[in-house]
């Protein structure tokens, strides 16, 4: 079932799941934000990670927003170890600053929905990643300021608040990071 996003993706961009050969897609677009050092080293983590799932896992979990059909953001909503984690939100650097992170975040949630309503749903990050700090913050989400999420492999990645909103104090905007205090649990 396509993904039903609130926040639906500007004229000329459209919102669909993952298909086969989209994992060349989604190697370019990490690639391209510099989540892996190289296309073809994204290609072997989806290779790993992605595809040792089932495939309607994959399929109905691995979201794209599309410009001509072409996948330029993605993000997948992935269940970990018991926990909804949305993971790998990126879009293209020529894409930015379009609204496209909202809507490509929003169409994952959205998955959510579908298949664990009523379910804590969580997002990790890196402090250089700040703008996807303040999309995450203005979409609902709060900060945790102890709690341990799992990463893909199961293993716990261990929370480091106190360090994260020292580095993030100076390079977000502050009534952001004012709300990030402010309302962290």
């Amino acid at each position: 079932e396509k993904p039903k996003p609130l926040f639906a993706p500007p004229d000329g961009f459209a919102v669909r799941n993952f298909t086969d050969g989209d994992e060349i897609y989604w190697a370019d677009i990490e690639a391209s934000v510099l989540e892996f050092p190289s296309k073809s080293y994204a290609l072997a983590y989806f290779a790993a990670d992605y595809l040792r799932r089932s495939k309607s896992d994959v399929y109905n979990r691995c979201v794209f927003i599309t410009k001509d059909n072409i996948p330029v953001a993605t993000a997948t909503a992935w269940r970990i170890s018991g926990q909804n984690i949305v993971h790998w939100v990126a879009v293209k650097p020529e894409f930015q600053n379009m609204g496209l992170g909202r809507a490509v975040l929003s169409a994952a949630l959205s998955v959510y929905g579908r298949l664990s309503p009523d379910e804590d749903i969580y997002v990790h990050t890196r402090t250089w990643s700040h703008d996807a700090v303040c999309l995450y913050y203005s979409m609902g989400f709060r900060m945790a300021k102890d709690e341990t999420v799992f990463k893909n492999d199961g293993t716990l990645h261990k929370n480091e608040y106190s360090e994260a909103m020292k580095v993030l104090h100076d390079i977000i905007p502050p009534e952001i990071y004012g709300g990030l205090i402010n309302t962290a649990e």
